[in-house]
């Protein structure tokens, strides 16, 4: 989602350095240092272009409209995009909106390659065939515009399903809407009718990434269970997802297969469904487990607005429900939401460290939690941590710099200002050239990721100043893509 000029905007911004970002004079010369308060200015608005899906006038098919969307501060491009598509076409005359203008974006999570868009309760208002195209509508917006293979869509932290059956994560379609129906309603037919017929559905999974502190979203096609009971057969896909977590290499997250009883669906008497899910023993990691639990069961079985986890005991029912879970807190009934867990959710974000050895920056990924996948102090820290760096990476920083030298970072336009501690700059004076080069620009292309980053401007102590050692950093320093050697995942 980068725009290609930025290299040439952020060079004319060089030039001019403080035109656009001081109180409003044209023509201001650069002196030795300026304060950060020059830099001072809300972030504006920005456009992206978007291919955006609707219906077609009669509403048999999707259709294209290529147009520019404005993506405010502090919102993510994925959230502006599907608010695009929520308040409908320009060209009204051959296409029509696929959600009403009653519907409300909650939240979107962009985890891996899924992005999860929750909508508002009125969605539940919707026939199944609307539900359908709204589905499919997303799915090809999104897809086509970020580096994504699935949608999931969820109303209230369930999925609604379709004619009784989970879709399982959703992919881009080519089919007209009438076709992909039938489709479906051909396959439910044989899933009804033919007993031996192997009913397959992509399962959004949630495992942890390799530091062990967030759940990343890891699709995977399976094969629906079956159950057998006298002459009728009947698709469990609840014990489908939970055998899916509890064997394999997601397993070790649970201490392996660690299931005491068949998992059930229990009905409250107002229609609230939840799972009961009844554990051997306590998980060592909980909250990840729990975690990973809730998320993907709620996120793949219809109409489940929660998941009950309990553990198998010698009373009357049999089990006793989790109440209290450390770093969570008290749960009533042993009864949890995918809210009480959206925290964990992470997504990859690009870094760049300097080779060990030779002049280049190594590029690879690391989580952070999807909240703060656009948060440039996030992406820092991340960076100056160091952890799971790839091979012949080496630490961006000096040894005794940590991540606490970071004073502040702003934006000023398509400029983050970095401003750093001045014990950082004078730890970095002792830099050879080729450390300090690759210092400065792990921190200039890792911040540049960010869509609305063009350029950065360096401070210390809330100061601009002509070099750290040898390389010039009184102007905002574009993305160096000469430097990058590979991609590490």
């Amino acid at each position: 989602m980068k725009r290609l000029a930025a290299s040439a905007l952020a060079a004319l911004f060089a030039l001019s350095f403080l035109a656009g970002c001081s109180s409003g004079e044209s023509g201001v010369s650069r002196p030795e240092f300026v304060s950060s308060d020059a830099w001072a200015k809300e972030p504006e608005s920005r456009s992206i272009i978007a291919p955006l899906n609707f219906l077609s006038a009669d509403g048999s098919h999707l259709v294209t409209e290529i147009r520019e969307v404005e993506v405010l501060p502090g919102q993510s491009d994925e959230e502006a995009v599907i608010k695009a598509v929520i308040n409908g076409p320009t060209d009204t005359r051959t296409m029509s909106r696929v959600l009403s203008t009653s519907i409300e974006l909650v939240s979107v999570e962009k985890t891996g390659r899924v992005i999860n868009v929750e909508l508002s309760a009125n969605y539940t208002y919707y026939s199944e065939l609307e539900m359908l195209k709204v589905r499919a509508a997303l799915a090809n917006t999104l897809t086509s515009l970020f580096d994504i293979d699935y949608i999931n869509v969820y109303v209230d932290g369930m999925d609604p399903g379709y004619l009784g059956m989970p879709l399982g994560a959703i992919k881009p379609t080519t089919l007209d809407l009438s076709l992909l129906c039938d489709q479906i309603i051909q396959e439910q037919k044989r899933i009804t009718d033919d007993d031996v017929y192997e009913e397959r559905r992509v399962v959004t999974y949630y495992v942890p990434d390799k530091s062990g502190t967030l759940l990343i979203a890891d699709p995977e096609e399976e094969a629906i269970q079956t159950i057998s009971s006298g002459e009728t057969v009947e698709r469990n896909y609840l014990r489908t997802v939970i055998f899916g977590l509890m064997t394999g290499k997601r397993a070790e997250l649970f201490g392996g297969f660690n299931i005491a009883t068949d998992p059930q669906i229990k009905i409250y008497d107002n229609g609230r469904r939840t799972a009961l899910v009844v554990l051997r023993e306590r998980p060592q990691n909980e909250l990840l487990a729990y975690g990973s639990l809730v998320y993907t069961v709620t996120g793949f079985v219809c109409n489940l607005s929660s998941v009950t986890i309990a553990l198998e005991t010698d009373n009357a029912l049999g089990y006793e429900p989790i109440t209290h879970v450390e770093g969570l807190g008290d749960f009533e009934g042993g009864e949890f939401t995918r809210s009480d867990f959206s925290n964990l959710i992470g997504d990859y974000v690009e870094l760049y460290a300097p080779h060990e050895s030779d002049y280049s920056l190594i590029q690879y990924i690391a989580a952070v939690p999807q909240s703060q996948r656009n948060n440039p102090v996030r992406l820092i820290k991340e960076l100056f941590n160091s952890r799971d760096l790839p091979k012949d990476a080496a630490p961006p920083l000096a040894k005794g710099v940590g991540e606490d030298e970071v004073l502040s970072i702003k934006l000023c336009d398509s400029v983050a200002v970095v401003d750093l501690s001045g014990s950082f700059f004078s730890r970095c004076t002792t830099l050879g050239e080729r450390e300090e080069y690759l210092l400065v620009y792990s921190i200039v292309n890792t911040l540049t990721e960010i869509a609305e980053i063009n350029s950065v401007q360096f401070m210390f102590d809330g100061v601009t100043v002509q070099k750290i050692n040898k390389i010039d950093v009184s102007g905002p320093l574009s993305r160096n893509f000469g430097l990058v050697e590979n991609t590490v995942g």
